[in-house]
């Protein structure tokens, strides 16, 4: 993999101290140069660096979902996620991401947090669930705008019974769709959101 230059910060700041300042994440700078200080021609290795990835997350306006394209391809974001996600530090550094990042890289955090901090995921999420700041959407082919709230919890959000996999689900309905069957299934009906464990399922790469 290529040596890629990551902005360092050193900054004094007044006020509270804060318990894991100056672990690795901390010195990840936020900025609007952050792509072309990395390059846009970011690949898969070099999402394997968690400095990398974590300044992606950081920066990043828009909240894709896992393969997005033509190409049905991850997405540089979902690599990033999982990235973080596999390290035994994640919830520290997803708790970085939610105080630090803009509003589309606080999203990927709660998703990190649900996987891996539920309870502070569930002392974070409410006030992220009424926000009506917008953020850029990419899903698959298509790219739009949706607010936080939506994302964090729609008031149409699919909810599962305990122990079913929306994944396992999605995947039974597109086979049977492609054998010509077109019963929809009634728990799938909805819309995806973090609160109800669908888009965290979804960004977990872990054992597949």
């Amino acid at each position: 993999m290529r040596l890629i230059p990551v902005l360092i910060v050193v900054a004094l700041v007044g006020g509270c101290s804060d318990p894991i300042k100056g672990a690795w994440y901390d010195e990840v700078h936020q900025t609007a140069g952050w792509w072309e200080t990395v390059g846009y021609d970011l690949d898969a290795d070099d999402l394997e660096d968690p400095e990398i990835a974590f300044g992606l997350l950081l920066n990043t306006n828009e909240f894709a979902d896992s393969h997005v394209g033509i190409g049905s391809v991850p997405s540089d974001q979902y690599l990033a996620f999982n990235t973080l996600l596999q390290r035994e530090d994640a919830p520290k550094a997803f708790g970085v991401l939610l105080r630090r990042a803009h509003p589309a890289g606080q999203l990927y955090a709660l998703n990190g947090l649900y996987l891996t901090d539920r309870a502070r995921f569930e002392n974070e999420v409410w006030q992220y669930a009424t926000s009506s700041e917008t953020v850029l959407t990419l899903s698959g082919c298509v790219g739009g705008f949706a607010t936080v709230g939506e994302i964090v919890r729609h008031p149409e959000g699919i909810r599962l019974p305990e122990g079913v996999s929306y994944m396992e689900r999605a995947k039974a309905w597109f086979e049977a769709l492609n054998r010509g069957e077109r019963e929809p299934d009634s728990l799938l009906e909805g819309q995806r959101d973090i609160v109800g464990g669908v888009w965290p399922e979804i960004l977990d790469a872990r054992g597949r």
